[in-house]
């Protein structure tokens, strides 16, 4: 039976990129950045329940080329989350609509269709009502295979509770290994057959899933919510913020996940890669109801 509500989609796509200028507009064979995300996100979803939210006008341009929902944020938003809530806050026609949103990185072009269906069927499921009162925030993992990967500061790894919970995030190695254990044996015994389910060394991935009841608390302007706390201060993550404001962060774990475009290297691997014969393949859409009014 389908559940009786519907899941959006919010892609935030800031133009003011330091390492990469006007990022979601690079030319990814044939088509800016922010499409090929925006291709992914409506496999997965739907066209018309997945919205781009930019501070430029290009990059709106682009998406209604494409037949896509785009809007206008504001460029001073410090977050993507912040952007999603916008969205949800501003644009009403589009985010009545909806009880829970996914934000999707607008750097992902290869971002997987299936563990955007993953993170929705995860607040959509038996736990819902925690997802809709905006107690808890959703969340993706996938194991860590390498010890290059454990010591990147760029990798921000997570540990969780059995049941799911995160305890935290970090950019350090955690849960640590003395160093006497680091060996080419170790790294075969405890990353490269780390079960997908079970698995304890963790790196986060960036896609999120919350309630608009969520996103109205953490984000209505004005709010005391809106100051930096000490440990997102320190790791420079948004999600230790909501949990050090006491919010459950639920963390579902994927077999592999793409990496973003933070850096010109990364633009270089992903532009080798062929995107086109994934991105536009037709993908049935996610359907789990209608939100009655």
């Amino acid at each position: 039976m389908a559940l009786p509500l519907r899941v959006g989609c919010v892609i935030p796509a800031r133009i003011g990129s330091t390492r990469l200028p006007r990022k979601p507009l690079i030319d990814l064979h044939g088509e800016p950045m922010i499409v090929h995300v925006w291709r992914r996100a409506s496999e997965a979803l739907g066209k018309e329940n997945v919205m781009v939210a930019s501070d430029d006008e290009r990059v709106l341009d682009a998406i209604r080329r494409v037949g896509g929902l785009s809007c206008m944020t504001d460029e001073r938003c410090a977050s993507g989350s912040a952007r999603v809530a916008q969205v949800m806050q501003d644009f009403s026609e589009f985010a009545s609509r909806y009880t829970l949103v996914v934000n999707v990185q607008g750097d992902e072009p290869l971002v997987d269709p299936n563990n955007i269906r993953q993170l929705a069927l995860m607040m959509a499921g038996p736990t819902r009502a925690k997802f809709e009162d905006g107690s808890c925030v959703a969340t993706l993992a996938t194991p860590i295979r390498s010890w290059a990967e454990y010591e990147d500061p760029n990798c921000v790894k997570v540990v969780r509770r059995s049941d799911s919970r995160a305890l935290y995030f970090s950019r350090s190695p955690i849960p640590w290994v003395p160093g006497q254990q680091r060996s080419s044996d170790t790294e075969h015994a405890l990353l490269a057959n780390q079960n997908v389910d079970s698995g304890q060394f963790l790196r986060h991935v960036g896609l999120y899933g919350y309630s608009v009841a969520f996103l109205r608390n953490m984000f209505q302007r004005g709010s005391q919510m809106f100051r930096q706390t000490a440990l997102e201060s320190c790791e420079r993550l948004e999600q230790l913020h909501w949990m050090e404001r006491g919010h459950e962060i639920y963390v579902s774990t994927v077999p592999s996940a793409s990496h973003g475009v933070d850096t010109a290297d990364d633009l270089l691997r992903i532009s080798a890669m062929q995107l086109d014969a994934h991105s536009r393949c037709a993908a049935a859409p996610l359907r789990v109801g209608h939100r009655h009014a």
